[in-house]
C-alpha cells in the first residue's frame, strides 16, 4: 500500500530529482528506491558494527587458537620468490614462488 507524504527540500536536491527521475519512472519511485538503499546501508552498516564489538569481545581468544594453530604446524623447506617462465618459454613474465627444500 502506498501512502501520499509530502516533504521539504532544497531546490538543489529538487532540481537534481528532475533531472534523474526519468530514469526511474517518476520522482516517488526514485525518491522511494533511494530511501530504500539508504536504509538498506544503515541496516548493513550496523549489523557489521555488532559483527565487529562481536570480534573484538572474542579478540583475545581467537587470537590465542589461531597462535596455537600455527605453532603447531611444521614447515618443510622455506618460500622462495622466483620469476616465472612465461608461457612461450622466454624470460620470466611475472613473479611467484615455490616451497624449496
Amino acid at each position: 500500500m502506498k501512502i501520499k507524504t509530502s516533504i521539504t527540500l532544497s531546490q538543489e536536491l529538487d532540481n537534481k530529482i528532475d533531472q534523474l527521475s526519468c530514469f526511474y519512472g517518476n520522482r516517488s519511485a526514485l525518491i522511494e528506491k533511494a530511501v530504500r538503499d539508504l536504509i538498506k546501508a544503515e541496516e548493513k552498516r550496523h549489523n557489521d558494527l555488532k559483527d565487529l564489538e562481536i570480534l573484538n569481545q572474542n579478540a583475545e581468544i581467537l587470537n590465542d587458537e589461531a597462535d596455537d594453530v600455527l605453532s603447531s604446524q611444521k614447515f618443510f623447506g622455506e618460500f622462495r620468490w622466483h620469476p616465472q617462465s612465461s608461457p612461450d618459454g622466454g624470460p620470466g613474465s611475472g613473479i611467484g614462488y615455490s616451497c624449496r627444500d
